[in-house]
């Protein structure tokens, strides 16, 4: 156990977690930062999710039609009441002799000249009881802002039933009720389940990669072998590797779910029981998706991990340790994303078997290999 620790502890040394450290840092701002605060930035997106969590509230997890008439009557009705009372007060609708939310759309014809009127009455909607500083997105979903988002949620329902006929003539079976998750949480959180599992795959690699090349370059092989367990020092790094690999992971993983539940995603909390698909073949909710894509990158990322350790064990020099990581870091990363977008599939399954399993298996060999070889 005293080998074990001490082989963690080069493992998991402070220059490579500081050097992993910085790296998600500038990772994060490039790439997952996007997907975890700015597409929630826009007062039409938190729109789209207050208008839903209203349907989610009140009806469940899906809308059926009579729910969906009951909507209209009920909400679309009032938030079209509302913003026309807000027309009805502002100069410039009635210089334009705008008296309702019917007229305004009617502005925007497409013109050079109606586009910048309704941009410009819309802009004054926006603006209407501004208390003259920057006001945050929740702030600016005014009656103009969740009217439209309501309208537009009521159009999606109410088209749902000529989609359901169109997928059964194709032989596809749908739900009789469509759900109320918005597709912009669905698309956000897939954007965030890709950038996230390249970020645990390079951690992964970063932790194990290195390991046996210095020792290939230091030549402490004959002294270990001089040993009496020094033929077991191999199965030891390996298991130290793994561990610190999974010990990386999780800690990138707490970090990033943190983020996720605590920061601008919070909202996204209310649909974890929503259905994540339409189509009745696929009966798996958002947040059993959510767990599911966390499990596909658990075992992608520590596959990648006995990759490189299997790699490394192969690798003379830290040149030739990069010629061979690079091309298996993209291969490896392509096939995880391939694999997030195959939802419960018996794909994204095999894929995940696969990924872990063949890299575990050319692992055993060389620790095979390790213990009947003669040192010359």
């Amino acid at each position: 156990m005293r080998v074990f620790w001490e082989e963690l502890k080069k493992v998991m040394n402070w220059k490579l977690l500081l050097a992993i450290f910085l790296f998600s840092l500038m990772y994060y701002k490039m790439f997952i930062s996007y997907h975890m605060n700015m597409e929630y930035c826009d007062p039409y997106a938190l729109g789209t999710i207050k208008t839903s969590g209203v349907l989610l509230k009140k009806y469940g997890a899906t809308v059926s039609p009579d729910e969906l008439k009951d909507f209209e009557k009920n909400y679309v009705a009032k938030a079209k009441m509302a913003l026309n009372q807000k027309i009805a007060g502002l100069e410039d609708f009635r210089k334009a002799k705008i008296t309702d939310a019917d007229q305004l759309d009617n502005v925007n014809d497409g013109t050079e000249k109606g586009n910048a009127l309704y941009e410009k009455l819309v802009e004054e909607l926006d603006n209407a009881g501004s208390s003259g500083r920057l006001e945050t997105p929740e702030e600016r979903d005014g009656p103009y802002i969740l009217y439209i988002c309501a309208r537009n949620e009521a159009d999606s329902l109410s088209v749902y039933p000529e989609q359901v006929k169109q997928l059964k003539t194709g032989g596809i079976e749908s739900r009789k009720e469509q759900t109320v998750l918005p597709q912009l949480v669905s698309s956000a959180w897939s954007g965030l389940a890709r950038d996230f599992a390249v970020l645990l795959l390079v951690t992964s690699a970063l932790i194990a990669a290195p390991c046996l090349v210095r020792e290939n370059r230091a030549n402490v092989k004959g002294l270990a072998y001089s040993a009496k367990k020094g033929r077991k020092l191999f199965t030891v790094q390996f298991a130290a590797v793994l561990a610190g690999a999974l010990l990386a992971v999780l800690a990138q993983a707490a970090g990033f779910f943190a983020l996720y539940i605590f920061g601008c995603h919070k909202v996204d909390q209310q649909f974890w029981n929503c259905y994540m698909s339409n189509i009745a073949a696929y009966p798996e909710t958002f947040g059993q998706y959510i767990a599911a894509d966390a499990v596909t990158t658990l075992f992608f990322a520590l596959g990648m991990a006995l990759l490189s350790f299997a790699v490394s064990k192969l690798c003379r020099n830290y040149v030739s340790l990069m010629a061979a990581e690079v091309p298996l870091l993209f291969l490896v990363g392509r096939l995880s994303v391939w694999s997030l977008q195959n939802s419960f599939e018996t794909k994204r399954m095999a894929a995940c078997a696969a990924a872990f399993l063949i890299p575990m298996a050319v692992c055993l060999f060389l620790l095979h290999r390790e213990k009947t070889t003669d040192m010359v």
